[in-house]
């Protein structure tokens, strides 16, 4: 009896190796089922996550778009509304020197040019604007230098102005004070 009772022992012992050893492959198998839903849950969390952070940048590129396009067309609105303020100044300042005069024709004239910019700003959408100075800048580099500096002579004349008006002489580099700032004998 004592070989029947170790040979059941040795069954019995078998059998349960085998069930252990099933019961590990058993839970191996269902570790990787669950590793590979995981993984795809993850990769499906991940994409969606990443289409949501794709389509919220896209949202907000073209909010700030938008926005920068609002702005940029009251600028360009406020530059054509500065620019029938330049001429006025430029005309008044011409009717000052006479019609008859070199510099009486000259402003009249920067004046007639400053109005047709400043219309022209008004006809077109801000692209348009920037495309076609480009364009003008290309073919004719030797204009756009001047009209350039003549603008920034306009500005250093204005600054000066300014300056000795409000007392200020920061921009000021002579001594004599300058009332128009279009004015060419100062």
């Amino acid at each position: 009896m004592n070989n029947d009772l170790k040979s059941a022992a040795k069954d019995v012992m078998n059998d349960a190796g085998r069930a252990v050893h099933d019961a590990a492959d058993t839970v191996k198998h269902e570790a990787r089922n669950a590793y590979g839903a995981a993984a795809e849950a993850g990769r499906d969390a991940f994409g969606k996550a990443q289409s949501g952070v794709s389509d919220m940048a896209s949202s907000m590129v073209s909010g700030l778009r938008d926005e920068a396009a609002v702005r940029g067309e009251a600028l360009k609105d406020g530059m054509a509304d500065e620019g029938v303020n330049i001429a006025d100044t430029l005309r008044r300042a011409a009717d000052d020197r006479g019609d008859e005069s070199f510099a009486g024709r000259l402003l009249n004239t920067l004046a007639d040019g400053v109005t047709d910019a400043a219309d022209g700003l008004r006809g077109r959408s801000l692209n348009e604007t920037i495309d076609e100075a480009m364009a003008y800048s290309r073919r004719n580099p030797g204009v756009f230098v001047a009209a350039a500096a003549i603008v920034g002579f306009a500005l250093v004349r204005f600054a000066r102005a300014s300056g000795d008006s409000a007392g200020s002489t920061e921009y000021a580099t002579s001594r004599t004070p300058v009332s128009n700032p279009f004015d060419l004998d100062a």
